[in-house]
């Protein structure tokens, strides 16, 4: 086997068959080296070509910046023409299709440009579907920068918002992201989140995604003055997910006033069987079999459950309505954003405000009213 470096070349998958990945050396024969599927019209960017096994006559394989290999004939290059940021429809989530995300993306022209979103969680593993993304770093854990993800939660949460492949894509993956390693598996200290929360501020973030709570006994003395202070930064909140239908769960900082906490949603515009119960809920998002990046080369997706994941669709939502307003050339108060948000939800008759808030939201109809507002 023998390979030759080349330039970056990206490469488009031709085939409209579900392909395995492989790694270690080109070939096909076992299941030793397989890593997951590739569906039609995934992207790679070719570093080295290798001589290898031999398919219908070709043995010329593709290898990637990861050490993932491709036999040849199932790709073809790409031309610049196609890099633009357009939706491939099986990478589309169903709340994506169900909430007309792409419509609001046709129609209104926005792709979350000139938005930034900070992210406190255990950090991020950037493999192909954050490539064409715009992230920074920071590590509050340790000095050594490294804001790897190990337990897998950043990540997932980084794809709702940013992700742009083939395989999946994010809400938003137009805006900037500041993606703060604030958690892992042995630390989780009120105090770190605090702490990015004010640099967040300071950077100029218009939305931080918080999907971790804290009981109101826990967190530091400073906390709530620290949030009120954010000024121009919103806070976007999980509720939690505390399955116990009789008791009221006011976690924190969902639970403070000047954020916006997010309770899920099920399939059918029910509250989810996990949300928590709580007196602060302001909205629902979809939180069901959300599609999400695992962290790893091979970049599998994982269907995952609960608020942590309704709460980034709900900041891609403000995201894309912030954009809107700065493509006009306007400003907008995060605080109006959250009124029109909240006043487009969609609420059960009856329904419990302790499970549902102010309802399940609405994209289109904020578009909608976002658009005569600025009119």
């Amino acid at each position: 086997m023998s390979g030759t470096k080349i330039r970056d070349i990206t490469r488009v998958l031709k085939t409209d068959e579900e392909i395995p990945i492989r790694t270690g050396v080109p070939k096909r024969e076992g299941d030793e080296n397989k890593k997951g599927i590739l569906y039609p019209g995934f992207e790679i960017k070719v570093v080295e070509e290798w001589k290898g096994e031999e398919v219908n006559g070709n043995d010329l394989w593709y290898g990637d910046k990861n050490g993932d290999f491709y036999w040849s004939g199932w790709f073809e290059e790409r031309e610049e023409k196609d890099l633009e940021f357009k939706a491939v429809d099986h990478a589309w989530d169903w709340w994506q299709t169900k909430y007309s995300i792409d419509q609001i993306w046709d129609q209104y022209n926005i792709r979350g440009e000139q938005v930034t979103i900070g992210i406190l969680d255990s950090g991020i593993w950037k493999g192909n579907v954050f490539e064409n993304c715009d992230i920074k770093e920071r590590n509050y854990i340790t000095d050594n920068g490294n804001i790897s993800d190990d337990t897998g939660h950043g990540t997932q949460v980084a794809s709702i918002l940013a992700a742009y492949s083939n395989q999946m894509i994010g809400i938003i993956p137009k805006a900037k992201f500041i993606i703060c390693k604030t958690v892992n598996r042995d630390q989780k200290d009120p105090a770190v989140f605090e702490k990015a929360l004010k640099e967040l501020k300071d950077e100029g973030a218009d939305f931080v995604v918080m999907s971790y709570s804290f009981y109101r006994n826990k967190l530091p003395d400073t906390f709530e003055q620290t949030i009120n202070s954010l000024d121009k930064t919103l806070l976007i909140c999980s509720v939690g997910n505390l399955k116990i239908r009789h008791r009221t769960s006011n976690k924190y900082p969902a639970s403070f006033d000047s954020t916006i906490a997010v309770g899920g949603a099920n399939k059918k515009n029910k509250v989810h069987s996990e949300s928590s119960k709580s007196d602060h809920i302001d909205v629902l998002a979809p939180s069901e079999d959300i599609k999400t990046v695992l962290p790893s080369n091979s970049q599998e997706l994982f269907k995952a459950q609960g608020t942590s994941f309704a709460t980034p669709i709900v900041a891609g939502v403000l995201g894309l309505m912030l954009s809107y307003c700065r493509s006009k050339g306007e400003e907008i108060e995060k605080t109006k954003l959250k009124e029109i948000l909240r006043s487009t939800a969609d609420k059960p008759a009856q329904a419990d405000p302790t499970l549902y808030g102010h309802g399940i939201i609405n994209p289109l109809k904020a578009m909608e009213q976002l658009n005569n507002y600025l009119s």
